[in-house]
């Protein structure tokens, strides 16, 4: 691709991305794209199939950032509680920062139905095997840096779902040091 290709395939994207945060799955027309684009509907579709894999395309993108920004701070060889303190930031920062966070945030809802089974099945396809890997990481790092080797992984992976759940939905500044609590407070009850 050109530069002057990619330039418009991420210009693309990026009005998906404003479109789908605002109005959701079924409102945004590949016409609305293209209007906010400037370009005619017909070059959309020279970078996308359909609505589903521009709207998929997205996802991906934003999934893709968020792993390498999570797999980083992983990385950054940081004692447990800091990078735990790390990791809520970062949430925390993205959620008051990045306007279409929170909407996107939502999609797994979508999973239950709400949007169509073509999107549901590139999801799955293209998202959640990178969120299972990275999920895995987290696991290990936690595994690595708990000293009871009798942690329960299962439980562990159920408080950090819970605890992503709340600081997606959450608008509170507290809602790190509550995280960190539930989840210090959960290791050191399963290591007993």
């Amino acid at each position: 691709m050109t530069d002057q290709s990619v330039s418009r395939e991420n210009q693309i994207m990026e009005a998906a991305r404003e479109l789908f945060a605002k109005k959701g799955y079924y409102e945004v027309k590949v016409d609305d794209v293209a209007k906010l684009c400037g370009v005619a509907k017909g070059t959309i579709y020279l970078y996308f199939k359909s609505k589903a894999d521009l709207f998929v395309r997205v996802l991906v993108e934003g999934v893709d950032d968020i792993i390498d920004d999570i797999r980083g701070i992983l990385a950054s060889g940081r004692d447990l509680t800091r990078t735990l303190s790390c990791i809520f930031e970062y949430y925390e920062d993205s959620i008051r920062k990045d306007k279409y966070f929170r909407r996107f945030g939502e999609i797994p809802r979508g999973l239950l139905g709400d949007l169509p089974s073509d999107v549901v099945y590139k999801i799955h396809k293209e998202i959640f095997s990178r969120i299972q890997e990275l999920e895995d990481e987290v696991i290990d790092f936690f595994s690595k840096h708990i000293k009871s080797s009798d942690v329960n992984q299962s439980d562990l992976y159920q408080i950090l779902v819970a605890i992503s759940i709340a600081i997606a939905k959450s608008e509170s500044d507290t809602i790190k040091d509550t995280a960190l609590s539930v989840i210090l407070n959960g290791i050191k009850k399963e290591a007993i």
